[in-house]
């Protein structure tokens, strides 16, 4: 068992909207270097277990950052949201969108330091989305425009990242590297990435674990074991087919475990 450093400790978890609980008895544990597919049905609590992550929403139970509540540890996460959210057509640049994750972290009235410069010129080089810093995000590509939202979470400093539904509406090379990125983020740099995904095609062979919710927990754990085909009917019921098997191949991805 690894040490409780570095870790992400779901104890319990309860979150509710008014009096109903939105996802309840949630129990996991997240090792660093962890890309978390989080799954079920829609309604089962995938985002609202984000929010609660977040301190957006109230919930009972505990969720741990190295052994503390994450509350205290709220620089360390970043939440990305849906794409289809975002008001495209506010005239921002790449390179302006990426630097609001410094004012997340620093307070838009401090002034902004070589610090932050450095933090967000990194950020751009690691998304690699240097050739868009001057572009206008309304004229990016969903695929794109995924990086720059993940290069202003990164700019934050954080190093836990909560992503709602990345891979909506891209098609499969965008995927794909999307999916590439991630797995490189986690395993190179030891950061844990939560995901809310809606396609169990996606699953192999980039995430090492997954979460598998139906408002309560089916299960959780290494992804071979907690999204086995018996464990995701269990949460989706008959609409899943077994075994799920991708629809397309994603083959020739790399990947070290």
């Amino acid at each position: 068992m690894a040490h409780h450093h570095d870790l992400l400790v779901f104890d319990n978890v309860t979150a509710s909207y008014g009096r109903r609980p939105a996802v309840h008895h949630v129990s996991a544990v997240l090792p660093c270097g962890s890309l978390c597919a989080i799954l079920g049905p829609n309604g089962a609590g995938k985002s609202t277990l984000l929010k609660a992550m977040m301190g957006w929403l109230p919930f009972e139970g505990r969720i741990l950052i190295d052994g503390l509540p994450a509350v205290q540890h709220r620089r360390r996460i970043a939440y990305v949201p849906q794409r289809d959210g975002l008001d495209t057509d506010f005239p921002l640049t790449v390179e302006e969108v990426v630097a609001q994750g410094r004012f997340q972290a620093i307070g838009a009235l401090a002034g902004f330091t070589a610090a932050d410069r450095a933090a967000v010129d990194a950020a751009i080089q690691e998304l690699g989305i240097d050739d868009l810093r001057q572009r206008p995000i309304s004229r990016l590509s969903g695929g794109q425009l995924q990086r720059v939202l993940l290069a202003r979470a990164l700019a934050t400093g954080a190093d836990i990242f909560l992503l709602d539904e990345p891979l909506n509406g891209l098609d499969v090379p965008s995927r794909r590297e999307l999916l590439d990125q991630l797995r490189r983020w986690t395993t190179d740099h030891e950061r844990i990435v939560l995901a809310v995904l809606h396609d169990l095609d996606c699953l192999a062979p980039w995430f090492s674990h997954a979460l598998v919710l139906r408002t309560h927990l089916v299960a959780a754990g290494p992804v071979a074991e907690a999204a086995s085909p018996e464990r995701l009917r269990e949460a989706f019921g008959a609409e899943v087919a077994a075994p799920v098997l991708p629809r397309f191949s994603l083959a020739g991805a790399t990947v070290r475990r």
